[in-house]
């Protein structure tokens, strides 16, 4: 059985992804259209990573409104597991 090596979800144009790292999680949202990484950052735990991830999508793709609210939104999206390299 292949070990996670974090988890992603397509959010639109923006790959998410969150990734082990020591003891923190590292953040990454990849813009799938500029073909950029438009935001990094790590956190603790991994409940965290996701939250951070999804409120800067709902920021980054105009609904601010909604980022009041990442957290829940990002326990109820069905992440994906990485089982090796993350394809962009």
């Amino acid at each position: 059985m292949t070990a996670t090596r974090g988890f992603w979800i397509d959010l639109e144009h923006l790959r998410l992804t969150v990734e082990p790292e020591g003891d923190h999680w590292q953040v990454f949202a990849y813009d799938r259209i500029a073909r950029l990484v438009v935001y990094r950052s790590r956190r603790m735990t991994l409940h965290g990573a996701r939250t951070a991830a999804v409120q800067f999508a709902l920021v980054h793709l105009g609904d601010p409104e909604k980022s009041y609210d990442a957290e829940g939104t990002a326990e109820h999206l069905k992440w994906k597991a990485i089982g090796g390299a993350a394809v962009q």
